[in-house]
């Protein structure tokens, strides 16, 4: 049973839809649905009238029409979408009049969306895609998607529920035959009791919504929580037991939360076993979310979460942190995890043999060929439904009685030659890890088929583990890496990405693109450092360019003209909204008498904007989530700085070939550690990933229960305790102290240690750290090298090329000043460096230039402005009219 959290508490993400087919009628037709979602007007030529569900304040803030590819682009259109669909099922209605059973027309589903303060507007729509995508599977149908926001409304201000309201055509391309088992196999015939109609495969909306809101969690670096399906969940209830026998609703959900309550209280292992619902572990932060529907005090709710988690039975998971605390984020029982370890060992095992073995494609079509190419003769198809077996089963014409459930596999006696999985990634943990246990036990060998492209799973961590540690090694292209990673494949993507990857702080080394490069970091402390280091950086480019202060939001933003920006907040209001969060612009005019920015928004174009109403800040640093729409052809710099990133992480530099990853000390320092790093990090990383780590709050809590336990034995009288004692220097008491007094001369004397010479604050101690931070940038480097040629002896030119290096750097009491006056005093070398392989020192009339102490931060920008000086643009503008001689080289030829 799903609640909306109360408006005091913090929002959380819901995994509810509600899916119903929908009649034509002949008083109801899909240009009235679409109508009403769209809150537009649309003439209905069958019915001959028109639709109108417009309003003022409206709360729809987004609406489009999903096409098939191969469709006319004026289907697009929303009422041009509604009546083809209602077309096409009239064309074939051979009566209207005296039906019984009306044609379906689609199937509507509304879909719970997080609120604004968790998703933004565009991540909303991209989620809601999503789920189209996952619920459609391989058919190509037409859908008509309206999303809205009641919290736009005004006397609706603050509510949480916001959805999306979507239908789905069931003719692909508005014509052809229809698509009957979309999400439901009926069966006819009695079994088991049931009626003569069941439904024998249906889809799980709650698990399916789970999966799509945790991977897109994920993907966005977000540690959000989906709130977790109660133990004992509710059933669905028609319009008429809704609507008519309210005593009857009411007792069965009152019977359900006395179940929930008695589960919560109960056995631990019963609680998260029954949440688990075959996966291998849940998120910590579910427990917490679960107690929060049905206990009402939150201290009540923290002893019960404590006691959960100190239970013996259960098994608290995480990856421990290099000299730190770590809190553990997934629980599991003790049961399951002696499963998973006993299946993982298998599955090393078999790394040395055959015995399982791992078929992966880009699509199922190529599972299936390699399952054939295999030519097995006497093989079992396994699989969580009959529909995921039947093309395997066709294709190696397996008789009816091979072809089974994953739980009549794992307890079948009969011998076979292989067990076949051809659809893996929708097997769950516990299943897929019983199943290899019995083939291993009784000698079968296991074939798995691994879809690297489908939706259904990869939030089944086994699979994905399995599939990286068995797949074989082949010769892909760099556009497959974003593939592999989203597969869970990561030791095959790390390694295809292994030339994009350092290891350090990106503010370490100076980007060789200068302030078409941007940082993606997540820590909120370091975005406005590294914003105010690219801004100083821009300063130092060009000193005439000077920038202009806004303040809005209680703070101070600084533009520069030409700048990019990104969007804080959503800008909603009569029309489509055009300022949106996460969105990215040009600065292109600032107006400081009314607060306003001329702005060249991504994919709009010219707009004003109001920097009262919109939150933006610089683009220079910006988050995860925010680098998913940054546009092309800016170079991003991506940060690993926590390992829970690291997967989202390395999707983003995937997904964009002109990013670098830099991945911190404190997370990887070799490639196979940024494996393991990125398998645990996984939205569903499997449970051998992760190590087992005890909960500090629940063991804190159990030491506390055992004291209160054991207090019986502490006796202790009133007139024991004395509650206001007297002072101990009480002259009253000074007489009766038989200890005696101490005093200073019974301590030694301490003896003198050996005098130590000072230590070196001077030039060595300065000379060193400053060279040692050129020679390992390249770019600043190559920088120097620029300024000694420039200012060499060989150069006539060499003091009007002395002036205009000064002038470009600016600050003439900056480091990169004191190299450049130190490098033009110092006498004349023999000859003039011109590789970057030659040795270099710095003069040592530097000591006269540089101050008795000096901070990384001064270092940090003689190095970038050294980096900048490397570039080619820069030095077209600073030497026009140097002439070098034929003993050196040109630094501005492009012959190597």
């Amino acid at each position: 049973m799903n609640f909306l959290p109360n408006p005091g508490q913090n929002a959380m993400a819901i995994a509810y839809v509600r899916a119903r087919p929908m009649r034509m009628r002949p008083h109801v037709s899909m240009a009235a649905l679409v109508s009403y979602c769209g809150r537009s007007a649309i003439v209905d030529p069958r019915l001959n009238r028109s639709w109108t569900f417009r309003g003022d304040g409206s709360d729809m803030v987004h609406e489009e029409i999903v096409l098939p590819i191969g469709v006319a682009p004026e289907f697009a259109n929303p009422a041009a979408f509604a009546n083809a669909i209602d077309y096409a099922e009239a064309r074939r209605m051979r009566k209207s009049d005296g039906r019984t059973r009306w044609p379906q027309v689609c199937w509507t589903l509304v879909v719970a969306l997080p609120p604004d303060d968790e998703l933004t507007l565009d991540e909303a729509i991209e989620v809601t895609r999503r789920l189209v995508q996952r619920t459609c599977g391989p058919h190509d149908l037409p859908a008509h998607i309206a999303i809205h926001d009641p919290a736009r409304l005004a006397q609706s201000h603050g509510s949480l529920n916001r959805h999306a309201h979507v239908s789905v055509g069931l003719r692909p391309m508005f014509v052809g035959p229809k698509v009957r088992d979309l999400w439901a196999r009926p069966r006819h015939g009695q079994k088991h009791g049931l009626p003569a109609t069941y439904i024998a495969e249906g889809v799980s909306w709650p698990e399916m919504t789970r999966d799509v809101l945790i991977r897109f969690f994920g993907e966005l670096g977000l540690d959000n929580v989906v709130d977790p399906s109660a133990p004992a969940p509710d059933r669905h209830w028609s319009d008429s037991d809704l609507h008519g026998d309210d005593d009857k609703v009411h007792n069965y959900r009152q019977t359900q939360h006395k179940k929930n309550l008695a589960l919560i209280y109960g056995d631990a292992s019963t609680l998260i076993e029954t949440l688990l619902r075959g996966r291998s572990m849940m998120r910590i932060g579910e427990i917490h979310r679960l107690l929060a529907k049905f206990v009402d005090r939150e201290s009540d709710r923290t002893v019960r979460a404590n006691e959960i988690l100190a239970d013996p039975e259960i098994v608290t998971l995480g990856r421990p942190a290099p000299g730190g605390i770590t809190t553990p984020r997934f629980a599991t029982t003790r049961r399951i995890f002696k499963l998973i370890s006993a299946a993982t060992d298998a599955i090393e095992e078999a790394r040395r043999t055959t015995a399982i073995q791992v078929m992966s494609g880009n699509d199922h079509t190529a599972v299936l060929e390699q399952i054939l190419e295999d030519q097995l003769r006497d093989a079992v198809i396994v699989g969580t439904r009959q529909s995921d077996c039947a093309e395997c089963a066709t294709l190696l014409n397996a008789e009816r009685s091979q072809v089974v459930t994953v739980a009549k596999a794992i307890d079948r006696e009969s011998a076979s030659e292989a067990i076949v999985v051809p659809r893996a990634e929708c097997v769950v943990d516990q299943d897929l890890a019983a199943l290899i246990l019995s083939a291993h036990e009784s000698r079968v060998r296991l074939v798995l088929g691994f879809d690297l492209s489908s939706q259904a799973g990869h939030c089944h961590g086994l699979t994905s583990y399995i599939a990286d540690r068995l797949s074989p090694h082949r010769s892909r292209t760099p556009c497959d890496a974003a593939q592999l990673v989203r597969a869970g494949l990561m030791d095959q993507a790390v390694r295809m990405l292994h030339e994009r990857i350092v290891f350090g702080f990106a503010e370490d080394r100076a980007s060789p693109r200068g302030l078409d490069s941007w940082t993606v970091c997540d820590d909120p402390d370091r975005l406005s450092l590294l914003i105010s280091r690219a801004h100083e950086m821009r300063g130092l480019l060009d000193p005439l360019d000077h920038p202009y202060s806004i303040h809005a939001d209680g703070r101070d933003i600084t533009f520069y003209i030409g700048e990019w920006i990104v969007f804080e907040r959503t800008v909603y209001g009569p029309k489509p909204s055009e300022i949106r969060a996460g969105g990215f612009g040009r600065v292109l005019a600032v107006d400081d008498e009314h607060g306003t920015l001329v702005v060249d928004i991504l994919g709009l174009g010219v707009r004003t904007v109001d920097v009262q109403k919109a939150r933006l800040r610089s683009a220079a640093a910006i988050r995860l989530r925010e680098a998913k729409r940054a546009p092309s052809e800016v170079e991003l710099r991506i940060e690993i700085s926590t390992s829970r990133h690291a997967w989202a992480a390395i999707l983003l530099a995937a997904e964009r070939g002109n990013a670098t990853l830099f991945v911190a000390s404190a997370v990887a320092r070799t490639l196979d550690e940024l494996v393991e790093v990125a398998r645990s990090s996984l939205p569903s990383p499997a449970l051998c990933s992760l190590k087992p780590i005890r909960d500090p709050d629940a063991d804190m809590h159990a030491v506390y229960e055992d004291i209160l336990a054991n207090s019986h034995d502490i006796s202790l009288r009133a007139d024991d305790v004395d509650i206001f004692p007297e002072p101990a220097n009480n002259p009253r008491h000074r007489e009766e102290a038989d200890r005696p007094a101490v005093t200073l001369d019974e301590f030694p004397t301490p003896k003198p240690g050996p005098r130590l010479p000072p230590i070196a604050i001077g030039m060595p101690s300065l000379h060193e750290r400053l060279r040692s931070a050129i020679a390992s940038d390249p770019h600043a480097l190559e920088g120097l090298r620029f300024v000694q040629r420039s200012i060499h002896k060989t150069n006539p030119g060499r003091a009007d090329a002395y002036d205009k290096i000064m002038k470009f750097i600016g600050l003439e009491k900056s480091v990169a000043a004191a190299v450049v006056r130190a490098e033009y005093s110092a006498s004349p070398r023999a000859r003039c460096p011109d590789s970057l392989n030659d040795e270099f020192d710095l003069p040592q009339s530097l000591i006269d230039e540089l101050p008795a102490a000096l901070e990384e931060i001064e270092i940090f920008r003689a190095c970038t402005i050294l980096s900048l000086l490397a570039q080619r643009i820069t030095q077209t503008q600073i030497t026009p009219h140097i002439v070098i001689e034929d003993d050196t080289k040109d630094p501005l030829s492009s012959d190597p």
